[in-house]
Protein backbone atom coordinates (compact mmCIF):
# COMPACT_ATOMS: atom_id res chain seq x y z
CA UNK A 1 0.00 0.00 0.00
CA UNK A 2 1.36 3.40 -0.97
CA UNK A 3 1.94 6.07 1.66
CA UNK A 4 -0.87 8.21 0.20
CA UNK A 5 -3.36 5.34 0.35
CA UNK A 6 -2.26 4.50 3.89
CA UNK A 7 -2.84 8.08 5.03
CA UNK A 8 -6.31 8.12 3.41
CA UNK A 9 -7.19 4.83 5.07
CA UNK A 10 -6.11 6.05 8.50
CA UNK A 11 -8.03 9.31 8.12
CA UNK A 12 -11.17 7.40 7.10
CA UNK A 13 -10.75 5.02 10.06
CA UNK A 14 -10.31 7.89 12.53
CA UNK A 15 -13.32 9.78 11.17
CA UNK A 16 -15.50 6.67 11.43
CA UNK A 17 -14.34 5.88 14.96
CA UNK A 18 -14.79 9.43 16.23
CA UNK A 19 -18.08 10.33 14.58
CA UNK A 20 -19.77 6.98 14.33
CA UNK A 21 -20.40 7.64 10.65
CA UNK A 22 -19.68 4.58 8.56
CA UNK A 23 -19.42 3.98 4.87
CA UNK A 24 -22.54 5.28 3.09
CA UNK A 25 -23.85 2.77 0.59
CA UNK A 26 -25.35 3.98 -2.65
CA UNK A 27 -28.82 3.62 -4.10
CA UNK A 28 -29.85 1.57 -7.09
CA UNK A 29 -32.66 0.44 -9.36
CA UNK A 30 -34.37 -2.87 -9.88
CA UNK A 31 -34.95 -3.09 -13.64
CA UNK A 32 -36.19 -5.58 -16.22
CA UNK A 33 -36.88 -5.65 -19.95
CA UNK A 34 -40.46 -6.68 -20.73
CA UNK A 35 -41.93 -7.77 -24.07
CA UNK A 36 -45.68 -8.20 -24.59
CA UNK A 37 -47.06 -9.88 -27.70
CA UNK A 38 -50.19 -11.42 -29.20
CA UNK A 39 -49.79 -15.18 -28.95
CA UNK A 40 -51.90 -16.08 -31.97
CA UNK A 41 -51.31 -19.84 -31.82
CA UNK A 42 -51.63 -19.90 -28.02
CA UNK A 43 -48.37 -21.79 -27.43
CA UNK A 44 -46.67 -19.41 -24.98
CA UNK A 45 -43.76 -18.72 -27.37
CA UNK A 46 -43.23 -15.50 -29.38
CA UNK A 47 -43.23 -17.01 -32.87
CA UNK A 48 -42.28 -15.28 -36.10
CA UNK A 49 -45.09 -13.11 -37.40
CA UNK A 50 -46.86 -12.70 -34.06
CA UNK A 51 -47.27 -8.95 -33.42
CA UNK A 52 -46.38 -7.04 -30.28
CA UNK A 53 -49.16 -5.65 -28.09
CA UNK A 54 -48.35 -2.05 -27.14
CA UNK A 55 -49.52 -0.02 -24.16
CA UNK A 56 -49.64 -2.90 -21.70
CA UNK A 57 -49.14 -1.94 -18.06
CA UNK A 58 -46.06 -3.51 -16.49
CA UNK A 59 -44.28 -2.88 -13.21
CA UNK A 60 -41.80 -3.97 -10.59
CA UNK A 61 -44.01 -3.33 -7.59
CA UNK A 62 -44.74 0.36 -8.46
CA UNK A 63 -44.81 2.71 -10.37
CA UNK A 64 -46.33 1.38 -13.58
CA UNK A 65 -44.72 1.57 -17.03
CA UNK A 66 -46.34 1.17 -20.45
CA UNK A 67 -44.89 -1.03 -23.15
CA UNK A 68 -44.15 0.95 -26.30
CA UNK A 69 -45.38 0.47 -29.87
CA UNK A 70 -42.82 -2.32 -30.38
CA UNK A 71 -44.07 -4.20 -27.31
CA UNK A 72 -41.01 -3.50 -25.16
CA UNK A 73 -41.07 -1.80 -21.78
CA UNK A 74 -38.53 -1.24 -19.03
CA UNK A 75 -40.11 -1.08 -15.57
CA UNK A 76 -37.92 -0.07 -12.65
CA UNK A 77 -38.14 0.39 -8.90
CA UNK A 78 -35.89 2.55 -6.71
CA UNK A 79 -33.90 0.57 -4.15
CA UNK A 80 -32.38 2.64 -1.35
CA UNK A 81 -29.00 1.41 -0.16
CA UNK A 82 -28.58 -1.10 -2.98
CA UNK A 83 -25.13 -1.33 -4.57
CA UNK A 84 -25.19 -4.86 -6.01
CA UNK A 85 -27.72 -6.66 -8.16
CA UNK A 86 -30.78 -4.64 -7.18
CA UNK A 87 -33.16 -6.58 -9.45
CA UNK A 88 -32.61 -10.15 -8.28
CA UNK A 89 -35.58 -11.55 -6.38
CA UNK A 90 -37.95 -8.74 -7.30
CA UNK A 91 -41.25 -9.49 -9.09
CA UNK A 92 -41.92 -8.12 -12.57
CA UNK A 93 -45.52 -8.36 -13.73
CA UNK A 94 -48.05 -7.25 -16.33
CA UNK A 95 -51.77 -6.48 -16.31
CA UNK A 96 -53.85 -8.68 -18.63
CA UNK A 97 -55.71 -6.52 -21.18
CA UNK A 98 -59.47 -7.08 -21.53
CA UNK A 99 -60.39 -9.46 -24.33
CA UNK A 100 -57.23 -11.54 -23.89
CA UNK A 101 -56.08 -14.45 -21.78
CA UNK A 102 -52.44 -14.90 -20.71
CA UNK A 103 -50.45 -17.71 -22.32
CA UNK A 104 -47.45 -17.19 -20.04
CA UNK A 105 -47.18 -16.38 -16.35
CA UNK A 106 -48.23 -12.79 -15.64
CA UNK A 107 -45.45 -12.41 -13.08
CA UNK A 108 -41.85 -13.58 -12.85
CA UNK A 109 -39.23 -13.32 -10.16
CA UNK A 110 -36.19 -11.58 -11.61
CA UNK A 111 -33.05 -13.72 -11.60
CA UNK A 112 -29.40 -12.77 -11.90
CA UNK A 113 -28.88 -14.48 -15.25
CA UNK A 114 -31.99 -13.19 -17.03
CA UNK A 115 -32.92 -9.64 -18.01
CA UNK A 116 -35.68 -10.13 -20.64
CA UNK A 117 -39.16 -11.34 -19.71
CA UNK A 118 -41.82 -12.30 -22.25
CA UNK A 119 -45.56 -12.06 -21.66
CA UNK A 120 -47.99 -13.54 -24.19
CA UNK A 121 -51.72 -12.90 -24.59
CA UNK A 122 -54.21 -14.80 -26.75
CA UNK A 123 -57.26 -12.93 -28.04
CA UNK A 124 -60.54 -14.45 -26.87
CA UNK A 125 -62.82 -11.75 -28.23
CA UNK A 126 -64.93 -10.75 -25.26
CA UNK A 127 -63.67 -7.21 -24.79
CA UNK A 128 -66.70 -4.91 -24.56
CA UNK A 129 -64.50 -1.85 -25.01
CA UNK A 130 -64.33 -0.44 -28.50
CA UNK A 131 -61.64 1.63 -30.13
CA UNK A 132 -62.57 5.15 -31.17
CA UNK A 133 -62.04 5.77 -34.88
CA UNK A 134 -59.79 8.62 -35.95
CA UNK A 135 -58.28 8.77 -32.46
CA UNK A 136 -54.61 7.97 -31.70
CA UNK A 137 -53.47 4.42 -31.03
CA UNK A 138 -52.36 5.27 -27.48
CA UNK A 139 -56.03 5.27 -26.42
CA UNK A 140 -55.26 1.55 -25.88
CA UNK A 141 -53.20 2.51 -22.83
CA UNK A 142 -56.47 3.19 -21.00
CA UNK A 143 -58.46 0.37 -22.58
CA UNK A 144 -55.75 -2.24 -22.00
CA UNK A 145 -55.64 -1.20 -18.36
CA UNK A 146 -59.24 -2.27 -17.86
CA UNK A 147 -60.88 1.13 -18.19
CA UNK A 148 -64.46 1.16 -19.47
CA UNK A 149 -64.14 4.11 -21.86
CA UNK A 150 -67.42 5.63 -23.04
CA UNK A 151 -65.98 8.57 -24.98
CA UNK A 152 -62.47 9.55 -26.04
CA UNK A 153 -61.05 12.47 -28.02
CA UNK A 154 -57.69 14.19 -28.29
CA UNK A 155 -57.24 17.63 -29.82
CA UNK A 156 -54.24 19.13 -31.58
CA UNK A 157 -53.98 21.64 -28.73
CA UNK A 158 -53.06 18.80 -26.37
CA UNK A 159 -56.34 18.33 -24.51
CA UNK A 160 -57.57 14.82 -23.78
CA UNK A 161 -61.29 14.36 -23.16
CA UNK A 162 -62.20 11.00 -21.68
CA UNK A 163 -65.45 9.68 -20.24
CA UNK A 164 -65.19 6.65 -17.98
CA UNK A 165 -67.80 4.31 -16.56
CA UNK A 166 -66.62 3.53 -13.05
CA UNK A 167 -69.07 0.66 -12.77
CA UNK A 168 -67.69 -1.05 -15.86
CA UNK A 169 -64.00 -0.55 -15.11
CA UNK A 170 -62.01 -3.52 -13.82
CA UNK A 171 -58.75 -2.77 -12.01
CA UNK A 172 -57.91 -6.12 -10.42
CA UNK A 173 -55.13 -5.94 -7.84
CA UNK A 174 -54.15 -2.42 -8.87
CA UNK A 175 -54.27 -0.82 -5.47
CA UNK A 176 -52.64 -1.84 -2.19
CA UNK A 177 -54.95 -4.13 -0.25
CA UNK A 178 -55.90 -1.45 2.27
CA UNK A 179 -57.19 0.75 -0.58
CA UNK A 180 -59.12 -1.90 -2.52
CA UNK A 181 -62.47 -0.88 -1.04
CA UNK A 182 -61.72 2.84 -0.88
CA UNK A 183 -63.51 4.51 -3.80
CA UNK A 184 -61.48 7.70 -3.32
CA UNK A 185 -58.48 5.87 -4.76
CA UNK A 186 -60.33 4.74 -7.87
CA UNK A 187 -59.10 7.39 -10.26
CA UNK A 188 -55.42 7.30 -9.39
CA UNK A 189 -54.51 5.04 -12.32
CA UNK A 190 -55.69 7.66 -14.84
CA UNK A 191 -52.88 9.97 -13.83
CA UNK A 192 -50.36 7.14 -13.90
CA UNK A 193 -51.23 6.57 -17.55
CA UNK A 194 -51.24 10.25 -18.51
CA UNK A 195 -47.88 10.91 -16.86
CA UNK A 196 -46.35 7.76 -18.36
CA UNK A 197 -47.53 8.65 -21.88
CA UNK A 198 -45.97 12.08 -21.48
CA UNK A 199 -42.72 10.83 -19.93
CA UNK A 200 -42.20 8.45 -22.87
CA UNK A 201 -42.79 11.35 -25.29
CA UNK A 202 -45.62 9.37 -26.88
CA UNK A 203 -47.92 12.37 -26.73
CA UNK A 204 -47.97 15.86 -25.30
CA UNK A 205 -51.06 15.94 -23.08
CA UNK A 206 -51.39 19.42 -21.60
CA UNK A 207 -54.88 19.06 -20.12
CA UNK A 208 -57.18 16.20 -19.22
CA UNK A 209 -60.93 16.57 -18.97
CA UNK A 210 -62.33 13.58 -17.11
CA UNK A 211 -66.04 12.78 -16.98
CA UNK A 212 -66.87 10.09 -14.45
CA UNK A 213 -70.06 8.13 -14.90
CA UNK A 214 -72.62 7.38 -13.63
CA UNK A 215 -72.38 10.50 -11.43
CA UNK A 216 -71.51 12.76 -14.39
CA UNK A 217 -68.71 14.43 -12.42
CA UNK A 218 -66.46 16.54 -14.67
CA UNK A 219 -62.89 17.59 -13.85
CA UNK A 220 -60.36 19.57 -15.89
CA UNK A 221 -56.76 18.90 -14.89
CA UNK A 222 -53.57 20.56 -16.15
CA UNK A 223 -50.80 18.00 -16.58
CA UNK A 224 -48.20 20.48 -15.38
CA UNK A 225 -50.02 20.65 -12.04
CA UNK A 226 -49.94 16.90 -11.45
CA UNK A 227 -46.57 15.85 -12.87
CA UNK A 228 -44.81 16.61 -9.58
CA UNK A 229 -47.35 14.48 -7.75
CA UNK A 230 -45.71 12.15 -5.20
CA UNK A 231 -47.96 9.21 -6.19
CA UNK A 232 -48.84 8.76 -2.55
CA UNK A 233 -52.21 10.49 -2.45
CA UNK A 234 -55.58 9.32 -3.69
CA UNK A 235 -56.99 9.97 -7.11
CA UNK A 236 -59.92 11.71 -5.44
CA UNK A 237 -57.51 14.12 -3.74
CA UNK A 238 -55.77 14.82 -7.04
CA UNK A 239 -59.08 15.59 -8.73
CA UNK A 240 -60.07 17.98 -5.95
CA UNK A 241 -56.66 19.57 -5.29
CA UNK A 242 -55.18 19.88 -8.78
CA UNK A 243 -58.25 19.95 -11.02
CA UNK A 244 -61.12 22.36 -11.57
Amino acid sequence: MSRKRLVCFLLFFLMTACTGIGYAVGDGLAVANVFTWEDINNNGIPDKGEPPIPFITTSIVYPDVLTSSDGWGRPSEFRAGCTGNCSEGEPVSVKVPPGYKPTTPTSYVITRDKSDYYFGFHFIGNNENRLFLDEPDWQKAFINRGTKVLAFSYSASGQLNITIDRNGTVLDNYYPEEFQTDQSYFDIYLFDIVLELKSQNIVNISEVQVTLMPNKSVFLCKTSDIEEWTRKISGHEILNKYCQ
